[in-house]
């Protein structure tokens, strides 16, 4: 079988996460289980209906290499940042708090883009139930490419930035949820990634449109930073329950 990502045909491996486990680590309960709810229950931080032992995952996707190769940044990712709190985990990392918003500085560009991207990617591919919903079109292959090089291209190309919620109507609630896709006023696809208190927004590339205003000011640069917005609780809870498509 041919490897997704580099598209060669070697053994692939077993068991390859669509969103890397470590992201899931602070959702585990005593007895090492996630909790999953239905859409509509976790708006209400209540209705648990499963507690799997992990988070999704399908096998024979990717040959070993390039599960090393996604791994590598997996790695970066779970040292230098933390998506609960949307600061740095890197001492060496120069970062900014205010109340709006918090700016971070010293990033690597191109380890950092390509786990968010990867993110995106490996649901896209994926067959799961769960992320049937994603669909990148031909952009998938034009991310394959930037993944498998290890170089994240422009700013511009694909641009990626990241939110902070505090769950519904204030409540914290932190959780991860397959992507979502919406077309915005100027044309753009974006998919929406809810990774514990952080969203990760990918922007779906066309350049017959323009970009939001302001929006080059908070999007991982390619020298390495990015401004993450605090949302207010009332945005946190429209845009959440956009994502989950509800109608509360």
């Amino acid at each position: 079988m041919n490897c997704k990502l580099c598209g060669e045909q070697k053994t692939l491996v077993k068991k390859s996460h669509i969103i890397s486990e470590f992201l899931f680590e602070s959702l585990y309960d005593a007895d090492r289980k996630l909790r999953e709810f239905e859409p509509f229950s976790i708006s209400k931080g209540k209705g648990r209906i499963k507690r799997p032992s992990s988070g999704k995952y399908e096998g024979n996707i990717l040959c070993e290499i390039c599960e090393n190769r996604i791994s590598s940044f997996e790695t970066y990712a779970s040292k230098v940042f933390d998506f609960s709190t949307g600061k740095s985990k890197d001492k060496s990392v120069f970062q900014i708090d205010t109340k709006e918003w918090i700016a971070i500085k010293g990033l690597n560009y191109d380890r950092f883009k390509c786990f968010l991207l990867s993110l995106f990617w490996r649901a896209s591919i994926s067959s799961l139930n769960e992320f049937a919903g994603t669909n990148l079109g031909p952009h998938e292959e034009e991310i394959r490419r930037l993944i498998l090089g290890g170089f994240a291209g422009k700013t511009m190309d694909y641009p990626t930035y990241i939110y902070l919620h505090n769950g519904f109507n204030g409540n914290n609630l932190q959780f991860i949820s397959p992507p979502s896709v919406h077309k915005t006023q100027t044309g753009h696809l974006v998919y929406n990634l809810p990774i514990l208190s952080s969203i990760i927004s990918l922007y779906v590339n066309s350049r017959n449109h323009p970009y939001p205003y302001g929006m080059k000011e908070t999007v991982l640069n390619s020298q390495g930073e990015i401004k993450i917005v605090k949302l207010t609780k009332e945005l946190s809870t429209q845009i959440l329950n956009k994502h989950l498509k509800l109608n509360l």
